[in-house]
């Protein structure tokens, strides 16, 4: 664990953290200092005013961050692994709790990285025992990845995902290149083929030149491995995967729907979802759609309209979606807001997913 304020700040700390390996760093030192970033970390918000932009990418790059709040003032600035704010008023034992499952969580984290190349070749082979194992993989991606921005010229990228209490599992990833983004989701009913697909959507991260033919070709590879997959497993597997290029100088966004991953638009009331599966013919799910100045679009998965669906309905997205006083991190927290409301865990009833786009107002579109 790391605190990062005054010495004022870190004895205040104390009572709070005796239980815990602690490493004091003073904000002037921080920027310099070596870090482990595996770590998770307590700042002062009255550090949060003096930090400096380097020392602001390496809090970045930190796993989870909590804030202790000295002063009643706003917050400068919000970062997305901001997990937690507190005050001395709070109850210290729910804090504890609080620190020591984010403790307990960044552990396994660190556990399973660096396992997780030897564990690729045997995970074919994996029984039920190894299913608990991965399990794991899904929380420890709720608390690394709560909520991801991307801010372009003339477009803002926002995706969250939430943890589901069911044994499905999904996944989202971006990769942006020089002028295109790419968006990848899925949703399936198995943790082998969930990591599967994470292996394979990393390895093709790691190639500088995408092209349609070449998104076709990693289509037919996930098909066919995943299909050689399902036929060592007892129990079918059901497997959806979205895969979209969304266009930086067009605004066109088009791609392969191979599921029940829904669109909706504030510009657009056609959205058709033709709900198929990963099996399916790629030509028969390939869609465009081109955004317009002004537009809010909304892709989500089959679990967050699952979810969704227990106590909200379709119409509400869309007045959420339409509501001008709602700026983009507002939106998608209102949705997973509404998709949690009247649950008694932190979960969700399923794994969700959803990746929000909006295009600015004065957006320059090329025709």
């Amino acid at each position: 664990m790391i605190i990062i304020g005054d010495d004022k700040f870190a004895k205040s700390l104390e009572v709070y953290v005796e239980d815990f390996q602690s490493q004091h760093i003073g904000i002037d030192i921080f920027e310099f200092a070596q870090v482990e970033y595996g770590q998770l970390a307590i700042i002062s918000d009255r550090c949060l005013h003096e930090v400096s932009d380097s020392s602001r990418e390496k809090l970045i790059k930190l796993p989870a961050i909590i804030v202790y709040q000295e002063t009643e003032n706003e917050l400068p600035f919000y970062l997305p692994n901001f997990v937690l704010k507190f005050n001395p008023q709070n109850n210290k034992s729910l804090l504890l709790n609080n620190i020591h499952l984010w403790e307990r969580q960044l552990r396994q984290e660190e556990f399973m990285r660096s396992h997780f190349v030897s564990l690729q070749q045997e995970i074919i082979s994996m029984t039920e025992d190894m299913n608990s194992q991965m399990s794991k993989i899904k929380k420890i991606y709720d608390i690394q990845i709560p909520m991801r921005s991307l801010k372009l010229k003339g477009l803002e990228i926002i995706s969250k995902y939430s943890v589901g209490s069911d044994r499905d599992s999904e996944y989202f990833d971006f990769l942006k290149t020089e002028n295109k983004v790419y968006i990848f989701m899925t949703h399936t009913n198995s943790y082998l083929t969930s990591a599967l697909l994470m292996k394979l959507f990393q390895e093709e991260k790691e190639k500088t030149l995408w092209d349609q033919a070449q998104v076709k070709q990693f289509l037919k590879k996930i098909q066919s491995e995943a299909s050689e997959l399902a036929t060592h497993k007892k129990e079918k597997i059901e497997t959806q995967i979205f895969l979209a290029e969304l266009d930086l100088k067009s605004y066109e966004l088009s791609g392969y729907n191979l599921g029940e991953f829904r669109l909706t638009s504030t510009h657009q009331n056609n959205l058709e979802t033709k709900k198929l599966n990963l099996m399916t013919n790629p030509e028969d799910a390939f869609f465009k759609i081109q955004l317009s100045r002004g537009e809010r679009f909304l892709i989500h998965s089959n679990g967050f309209e699952k979810s969704w669906a227990q106590s909200n309905n379709n119409e509400m997205i869309n007045n959420i979606l339409i509501n001008k006083n709602l700026k983009s991190k507002d939106i998608v927290d209102e949705l997973f807001f509404k998709v949690k409301q009247g649950t008694d865990s932190s979960f969700t009833d399923f794994d969700s997913s959803v990746v929000f786009m909006e295009v600015a107002k004065n957006a320059f579109i090329q025709l």
